[in-house]
């Protein structure tokens, strides 16, 4: 027979629970550069106590510049015996789209004006070579009358590649067939008119909508194939900003190597003017700040304490490995050894 009872008892359990600002500590030590910037400038927004170091952009910059100059290898310096793809050098010597459209602007035989105005233009041009201001909207920006604009946006459009400078895809499309000498062809009717059925597939709505048969459709659509929906993205995005090292390997001069910091992410943000305020004289804002403050202060002392944690894991890290690993950096790959993380945690 079963019996049928309540009882109390008492249990004993351990349990290892991660606060917020030990994951935010784990989240950020794992964070490749790049997603690190941009978790970065989340938090600058969203904690008013945060701010970056006055002289960071400047740093940044001149980081960056130096990572550019590196890029430029010296292929004359490569040894004879090394192999090396021979379009390496074509790649990194092809120019970016904004110095491509820069250089036209440049020899172009165009009255100074027009051509002052054109190069206060591009640097708006997108990666994908359009400039999608409307003329009104720029004309207010540059203290132009919006036909300037327009008359030096035609200008722009005659550069290479064609279809630059266009205000949509439409545009673009229209520009590329003008160039083909289709200006008037039914490839450029469909653009111009069906554009919302073109995006669908809507091959039935063209021909009623424009009269026109299948085969017409079928061989229009062929035409519109060979056209570039996006013109500028055969050219290097030369604005793109370099990846910089967070650290550094060197050789000392007696012959040893060391690890050194290259970008310290903790170094370029402080503590706001209003944090130093309220440590000094809390009294002097409302109890309602004092607890907004607060609450952001807590939050701003995790976050600055974890990056300071992260750049700290790294450089232990790195020098690890480079104890482990000197006859890789002596002598090449062939001389790495093998190496586990159960190896580095050892460290």
């Amino acid at each position: 027979m079963v019996q049928v009872g309540v009882r109390t008892e008492t249990k004993v359990t351990t349990r290892l629970k991660l606060t917020a600002e030990v994951r935010t500590g784990l989240e950020l030590l794992q964070l490749p550069q790049i997603e690190l910037e941009q978790r970065i400038r989340e938090e600058l927004e969203q904690n008013p106590l945060l701010e970056w170091d006055e002289t960071t952009v400047a740093e940044l910059r001149k980081l960056r510049d130096r990572e550019r100059h590196r890029e430029g290898i010296d292929f004359s310096e490569r040894a004879e015996t090394e192999t090396w793809d021979p379009f390496e050098r074509r790649i990194l010597n092809e120019p970016g789209l904004h110095q491509h459209v820069e250089w036209q602007i440049g020899i172009a035989p165009w009255d100074e004006a027009d051509k002052d105005l054109a190069l206060e233009l591009e640097p708006l041009i997108t990666p994908q070579g359009f400039l999608r201001e409307h003329d009104s909207e720029l004309a207010e920006q540059f203290g132009v009358s919006p036909e300037r604009i327009a008359h030096v946006r035609a200008l722009l459009q005659t550069l290479e590649p064609t279809g630059l400078a266009a205000r949509d895809l439409r545009e673009c499309l229209l520009l590329q067939l003008r160039e083909l000498g289709e200006a008037d062809s039914i490839a450029a009717r469909i653009i111009d008119q069906c554009c919302p059925e073109l995006e669908q597939g809507d091959q039935v709505s063209i021909c009623d909508k424009l009269e026109l048969t299948p085969d017409q459709v079928q061989d229009a659509l062929l035409l519109l194939r060979r056209l570039s929906p996006s013109p500028g993205s055969r050219f290097r995005d030369d604005r793109a900003d370099p990846v910089i090292p967070e650290l550094e390997i060197r050789r000392n001069d007696d012959g040893s190597w060391s690890v050194e910091p290259y970008l310290s992410w903790s170094r370029r943000i402080r503590r706001s003017d209003v944090m130093e305020r309220f440590l000094e004289n809390p009294d002097s804002f409302s109890p309602e700040e004092q607890q907004f403050i607060r609450e952001k202060l807590r939050s701003a002392d995790y976050f600055l304490q974890s990056l300071k944690q992260r750049d700290m894991t790294l450089l232990r890290v790195a020098e690890a490995i480079v104890a482990r690993q000197h006859a890789l950096l002596e002598e090449g790959e062939h001389a790495a050894a093998p190496l586990t993380l159960k190896d580095i945690g050892a460290d």
